[in-house]
């Protein structure tokens, strides 16, 4: 909800920006001098307003944006850019995780079975009918981080292909808050998801889990990984 709410406030922004009308008669503001509290605060009133539900995409409170961004341009008087069109298709898919979905982890003999969403979270961004993982190999690679600036190689000696990396959230420095080690409690980009299932992809690894110490159910792991996940078919956008 976070990136939608950002777009917004950035088309509000737009939008006040665009409304140079409202800029004081014979004042000669434009651009950004144009943009005015009052008007932010307009528009902001009615995006967040409790009718738009939260303006989530495929709702009816998405509709309900679009609607009123395009009655602000034409206000505005501004033209259309995708013909006679303010908009352009974006072809989307969602993906949800069964809630019975369960995590179960075997070795010496036993078994630990986990839940989905109290004990843990899974998502895919890939465009299929169903996604998993069974009978996989797992290994611990600490952050799962290769860094030479740093001298720090958590890979280092150990064959992960084709197997499940067990990866720890964040920077050795953000993690411990050592100002020792990388930034201290500056996060890198080392410390990011993204960084870690591209590094995991490089090193040949099959599946990277994320781990992530504390509760589940209160974590940012949880709130954001659970729920409906939208993926964008890029293929099919024109930029």
């Amino acid at each position: 909800m976070r990136d939608l709410i950002g777009m917004v406030m950035c088309m509000t922004l737009a939008l006040s920006a665009c409304a140079g009308d409202r800029a004081p008669p014979g004042s000669g503001l434009v651009g950004a001098a144009s943009i005015s509290e009052a008007d932010i605060s307009r528009h902001i009133e009615v995006l967040a307003s409790d009718a738009f539900g939260g303006r989530a995409p495929s709702s009816p409170g998405e509709e309900l944006t679009t609607q009123y961004i395009e009655r602000e341009f034409v206000r505005m008087g501004l033209t259309p850019g995708n013909g006679d069109s303010f908009f352009q298709e974006v072809p989307l898919v969602d993906i949800t995780a069964s809630p019975d979905a369960r995590l179960v982890i075997s070795g010496s003999g036993e078994d630990l079975s986990f839940s989905y969403a109290d004990e843990m979270v899974t998502w895919t961004t890939r465009v299929v009918d169903r996604a998993g993982m069974q009978d996989s190999d797992m290994i611990f690679v600490g952050y799962g981080i290769v860094a030479p600036e740093y001298d720090w190689n958590d890979y280092e000696g150990i064959d992960v292909v084709g197997k499940t990396v067990v990866i720890l959230v964040n920077d050795p420095g953000y993690a411990t808050q050592s100002p020792d080690l990388f930034t201290g409690n500056a996060m890198t980009y080392y410390g990011r998801w993204t960084y870690k299932f591209e590094e995991a992809a490089r090193q040949g690894a099959g599946q990277p889990s994320m781990v992530r110490v504390g509760s589940v159910g209160s974590s940012a792991l949880a709130n954001d990984s659970n729920g409906i996940h939208l993926v964008v078919l890029c293929s099919s956008v024109v930029v």
